[in-house]
C-alpha cells in the first residue's frame, strides 16, 4: 500500500478523525481547529 499525505487545501466544517502517513502543517491545523483529530499512522 502507498502511503497518505493530507494537504491543508480547501475548508473542513465539522469535527473529523483523519488517519494517514502524513499531514502538511496547515492540514492539521485545519483538522484540529475544526474540533477533530488528526492521526498519523
Amino acid at each position: 500500500s502507498g502511503l497518505l499525505k493530507v494537504l491543508g487545501d480547501g475548508e473542513l466544517s465539522q469535527p473529523l478523525t483523519v488517519k494517514a502517513h502524513k499531514f502538511s502543517a496547515a492540514a492539521a491545523e485545519k483538522i484540529v481547529k475544526a474540533g477533530g483529530q488528526a492521526e498519523v499512522i
